[in-house]
């Protein structure tokens, strides 16, 4: 063989084998965006001055085994927006986008998700009421101020259309005092007074007694259950937001992270999502703010917080359990990339094979009550 075609043949090998290189990525540079959204997913250890978590070291393995290079771009947990980099994947501006996103169907008509994998749980509390007799007693008297203040105006207005209609209160001194009386009277459940002093006769009179009766009747049915859902809210079984007794978070304001995938479920449920930054506590304030009726949050996080405030007294419903269930977590990738999909695909198949991702997910998530959910 000649020199010149022991060069081709060697070149032409060399040449296949570049081309095989490239077409699995290997050297080729991916625009990456990494979401610092907390421990144990991804965050800046600065005892180390090094990023770490879950997410960060399974993004690790996969650019070293699949000899891909990563150009990194690190977002601070204080601008965290699952949200938009799902758009700002979808558009090209990022590659790929590696943090603990939430596999959605909306969000997957825009980009691509990997393979699960962690397997990701959520919760809603809500601040425990005090169940002292005293501050029973007083959410009674402050829920009945405004159907009593109901009740007088009621008893003024219907009084004075009584006096006018005539045929009541006939034998009385005083009519006009004795109609308003009378009403106020059988409003606060003394109906006899309606009976005794009605003119039978009186077609007029008689409406009027039967429309008294009748709110009086519904008077007393509302202050009975008004009263009993106080006495309800003060034992330990009571969640405010069960669906099997109540309307769920219907009408009900969720603290929520800004920008994740709860904000829409909370709409989807009749909710109102609040807001939040990432870099404020939700238990703290939860119990603070009184106008907020709940957080919801990955139970992780929850659990996270409320170590950190453990003098905060909070309740988990049972509302994840029926409407939220177990969640899947995954990578994002923009939909052109379709060879960086297939090879990240069958790399993380092998990693969960070689129980790698459940060894890291252990070690990341094992001081906590949802451990098993890294058995993928």
């Amino acid at each position: 063989m000649s020199k010149h075609k022991l060069k081709q043949f060697l070149f032409g090998i060399n040449s296949n084998k570049n081309d095989k290189n490239r077409e699995r990525g290997e050297g080729k540079e991916y625009s990456v965006v990494v979401l610092l959204s907390g421990y144990p997913y991804a965050f800046y250890d600065k005892t180390q001055e090094t990023y770490e978590g879950f997410a960060v070291d399974i993004m690790r393995k996969l650019f070293k085994d699949l000899k891909l290079k990563p150009k990194i771009k690190w977002v601070q947990e204080k601008d965290v927006n699952f949200n938009q980099t799902v758009n700002d994947v979808a558009s090209g501006k990022y590659d790929l986008a590696i943090g603990n996103f939430g596999m959605t169907a909306d969000r997957s008509k825009k980009i691509s998700f990997t393979h699960p994998v962690y397997l990701t749980d959520s919760s809603l509390i809500y601040r425990e009421n005090e169940s002292s007799y005293q501050n029973l007693i007083k959410n009674i008297l402050k829920m009945w101020i405004k159907p009593f203040f109901i009740i007088f105006i009621l008893a003024l207005t219907i009084g004075l259309v009584s006096y006018f209609l005539k045929g009541r209160y006939k034998t009385k001194k005083h009519k006009l005092r004795w109609h308003i009386w009378g009403t106020l009277a059988a409003l606060l459940g003394e109906p006899g007074t309606v009976i005794d002093e009605s003119d039978v006769t009186n077609y007029f009179s008689l409406a009027i007694g039967l429309f008294i009766l009748a709110i009086a009747f519904y008077m007393g049915s509302y202050l009975t259950a008004i009263t009993t859902k106080a006495a309800l809210r003060h034992t330990v079984e009571y969640d405010p937001f069960d669906p099997n007794t109540s309307h769920g978070i219907k009408n009900k304001r969720i603290l929520v992270n800004k920008g994740t995938q709860y904000i829409d479920k909370i709409k989807k449920n009749g909710g109102i999502p609040i807001l939040k930054e990432r870099s404020t506590d939700g238990v703290e304030i939860l119990t603070d703010n009184k106008k907020i009726d709940g957080y919801l949050n990955d139970t992780g996080y929850i659990i996270k917080e409320k170590e950190d405030r453990p003098d905060f007294q909070v309740s988990y419903s049972k509302w994840t359990e029926s409407k939220m269930g177990i969640g899947t977590t995954a990578f994002v990738l923009n939909k052109s990339k379709t060879e960086l999909l297939r090879m990240f695909n069958r790399h993380i198949l092998k990693l969960h094979k070689s129980r790698f991702l459940e060894m890291e997910c252990t070690k990341w998530m094992g001081t906590r009550p949802n451990k098993k959910l890294c058995q993928l």
